[in-house]
């Protein structure tokens, strides 16, 4: 009985040798030894150190794609997440701080980021690697284009290479090269096997989140096996932010990045307010969120055997959650007892990369791919590709295993056995040859001297040659129509193999197989209902993900007035997935029918330009009018703030500045405008900043408050504060954003400007009527 099984040893943040190696070895007992199916989730694979240094090994590869293909390893989807490929073009957004847990790689390297993406997109590996083959020059030129890729973009200030945190050398950084080649090699071509996937869960079914995990492992009484007090330190750390660690509520961030961010956050606080002099609390806050995240992703994969009773979980009690304390805290001291602390905690995005050479203990996943085989009729069925409730991992574990062991030994006395009577054969054609050879002989005795040397060593190549190929044709032939039989040549090649492997199988089982168990084994026999995975038959784009990311963080931009023409269609929330997919499909129809784009096309540190679906009533008649969607686009501040217009006057005049505008290809005279930043609280400070960063003006009184403008409400939702500004003295910063230069006006000259067609811009126009209106007077 096979199971689905997730390895927290193979978690993306174990980093160091000892637990790559415990990782592997992991794997390998857990597919070999006890039969098992083991699921990945797509970070583990695509993020993990392991397996990021392994790839470029050809033997692994080659092994690890075909236990792929041959069902031991699976992958587990999650949420509109088809493939690896798509789950690692979506990691490398641009607009995503993700630590990246086992790359030598950081979030703000955009550029390699970007090059990663493109190679996935256009599953090309030429472009990088083009890189790695240039690097063969090694010139001066080739150096630098390579050291480029590695430069990192922070708050839209470029670093250059030589101001990354961790110093890379020149060689170091093709050996990364090298390895994405290799992992983007292999996300290409795992991406194209369906058959390793395992569809997600249901949509109602994902109730088990980190923060709900977080919430029952805080909730715990620690058992004798951990450290009290530094348990209860950890514990206070996690519950200090309310803001993060959202436990009573069961909500907030879903992203174990931002937990590890908030830890490093206290911890830095605490080091500025002299109370932080020991890291482990805070290294032990986070080995906690890795475990509940672990568990997270387990619970995640459709029909996962675990090491607990999921359904203790339905009593508040938490002191009845026994089978998942006795889990969590075994887990907990295993994982603070692996390795160093210092190196295993506080992972930050690094480029410092420290390659994984496997030693003698490493697996040998060949022979593992070869035991597989050789087993594959002893029980091809899992637990999860039938309807047959899920049982927990340790429900008849020794039986298990010891069904295992003696399918293997079937398996290599039925290869045996087969392989003797293919010699069998062959030493029968050797005495019939003898026989017939022997007649020759008496034939020829007449004519030539049998008993020469030369004939002698004639005959017995005749004999040889004719000898292996007739064997060679009927063993052939019945290994086609008999399972397991095996012709002549592969004979000769499995006898040895199959000695060797009988003694790995005999190791292997006379050490125990020792994989993780839960001691606890109450409620062993309880079983979890079998579910069919779902089909992934809508995959939302980016552009319609960050559309209703902008609905639930600006719902004042979505808001539906009664009896309006233009009516944006509600695409519905999570929570009705049925509908939404529904929505969604009809939505891309439109987009690969007509050219359409949905959602947020673009955005800027100034602008996000958005598509809206509008509602639209077909032309039918009666009850046959249905309506359809079309586009509307419109234009909003990226930092959800409106804009300023400032009328600037000095000694009486009034200060426009001749400013080459992008959009019209033209110069014009304005008053000072500009985009209103997060970083001002009102609209006054926004006035006041933009006037010394263009006319590097002077204010002598607080801005005074006219009215807004509307400057195109067919495309930009923004508004336009305006504001009346006296200032002392100023000076024109020619050269910042296209300004040539500045002008004193009087009120008539303005009013001759406007008449004489030189004064035309929209914002200006609107600016002076309401002083004109307001201070004029007229």
């Amino acid at each position: 009985m096979k199971k689905f099984v997730y390895l927290f040893e193979l978690d993306s943040v174990r980093k160091t040798d000892e637990e790559i190696l415990i990782g592997q070895q992991a794997l390998y007992k857990e597919i070999v030894g006890n039969g098992n199916v083991v699921v990945l989730t797509y970070n583990q694979f695509v993020d993990s150190k392991g397996f990021f240094n392994l790839l470029d090994i050809p033997e692994y590869y080659d092994n690890l794609v075909k236990l792929f293909e041959m069902g031991a390893i699976r992958i587990s989807q999650y949420g509109d997440v088809r493939t690896l490929s798509q789950y690692l073009i979506n990691a490398c957004s641009s607009d995503r701080s993700f630590i990246y847990s086992g790359w030598p790689l950081k979030s703000t390297q955009k550029r390699l980021l970007a090059l990663i993406k493109r190679s996935l997109i256009y599953s090309d590996l030429n472009e990088i690697n083009h890189y790695i083959e240039k690097a063969e020059e090694k010139t001066e030129e080739i150096a630098e284009e390579i050291k480029d890729l590695f430069v990192e973009v922070i708050e839209n200030q470029e670093r250059g290479f030589e101001k990354i945190d961790t110093k890379l050398t020149g060689p170091q950084c093709i050996e990364i090269l090298k390895k994405l080649f290799h992992l983007i090699k292999t996300v290409l071509r795992l991406s194209s096997i369906h058959t390793i996937y395992v569809g997600p869960k249901p949509d109602d079914e994902y109730s088990m989140t980190l923060p709900k995990y977080l919430h029952h492992a805080l909730s715990l009484t620690p058992s004798e096996k951990i450290d009290n007090q530094l348990w209860a330190e950890a514990v206070s750390i996690l519950k200090s932010d309310s803001s993060v660690f959202c436990f009573e509520e069961m909500t907030g961030s879903a992203e174990r990045s931002d937990y590890h961010h908030a830890i490093m956050k206290r911890y830095e606080e605490a080091v500025r307010s002299g109370k932080a002099e020991d890291k482990m609390p805070y290294r032990y806050a986070e080995a906690i969120v890795d475990l509940c995240y672990n568990y997270q992703l387990e619970y995640s994969i459709c029909n996962s055997s675990k090491h607990y009773n999921i359904n203790e979980f339905l009593n508040d009690d938490s002191s009845e959650w026994k089978t998942f304390s006795a889990d969590f805290f075994t887990r907990l001291k295993q994982d603070w007892n692996t390795g160093d602390p210092s190196s295993c905690y506080f992972l930050a995005e690094t480029n410092r990369f420290e390659k994984f050479e496997p030693s003698e203990l490493f697996p040998d996943f060949n022979r593992a791919v070869r035991l597989l085989g050789n087993a594959k009729k002893s029980n091809q069925s899992t637990e999860s590709d039938n309807t047959e409730p899920i049982r927990r991992y340790e429900y008849q574990l020794e039986e298990q295993k010891k069904d295992r062991r003696d399918g293997f030994i079937r398996a290599i006395r039925r290869k045996a056995f087969y392989s003797f009577v293919c010699f069998a054969i062959a030493l029968a054609f050797e005495v019939i040859l003898q026989v017939l050879q022997n007649l020759l002989d008496e034939g020829l005795s007449k004519c030539i001297d049998v008993n020469s040397w030369w004939w002698t060593l004639i005959r017995l190549a005749i004999e040889v040659l004719v000898m292996l190929v007739l064997t060679e044709i009927i063993t052939a032939e019945m290994a086609k129509k008999v399972p397991d039989f095996l012709k002549l040549s592969d004979a000769l090649r499995e006898m040895g193999l199959l000695r060797k492997e009988r003694k790995e199988v005999c190791t292997l089982y006379e050490s125990g197989c020792q994989t993780h168990t839960n001691l606890l084994l109450d409620d062993v026999e309880k079983t979890q209902p079998h579910m069919k995975g779902e089909h992934i038959d809508v995959v939302e784009s980016p552009s319609i993900k960050q559309y209703l990311k902008l609905r639930n963080t600006s719902p004042l931009l979505f808001q539906q007035p009664d009896a309006v023409p233009c009516q944006l269609v509600d695409i519905p929330a999570d929570n009705n997935k049925a509908e939404r997919k529904s929505l969604v499909r009809k939505l891309q129809n439109l987009e690969e029918m007509y050219g359409y784009r949905f959602g947020v096309v673009y955005k800027s540190r100034y602008n996000t330009m958005i598509v809206d679906p509008i509602k639209v009533v077909s032309s039918g008649q009666g009850d046959n009018k249905e309506p359809t969607f079309s586009t509307y686009e419109r234009v909003v501040p990226s930092s959800g703030k409106d804009g300023v217009v400032m009328i600037p006057v000095y000694k009486g005049k009034f200060i426009l500045i001749r400013q080459f505008r992008h959009a019209i290809r033209s110069e014009q005279y304005s008053f000072p405008r500009g985009f209103a930043e997060k970083v001002d609280k009102d609209s006054a400070e926004s006035a006041i900043r933009e006037l010394k960063e263009e006319l590097g003006a002077q204010v002598s009184k607080e801005p005074r408050f006219l009215n807004c403008v509307t400057p195109d409400s067919g495309l930009a939702s923004t508004q336009a504060s305006v504001f009346l500004v006296e200032i002392d003295a100023y000076d024109p910063k020619i050269g910042h954003e296209g300004i040539e230069g500045s002008i004193e006006l009087t009120a008539e000259d303005m009013n001759k400007g406007i008449e004489d067609g030189d004064i035309n811009d929209g914002f200006t126009l609107s600016a002076w009527a309401m002083w004109n209106v307001q201070c004029n007077k007229i």
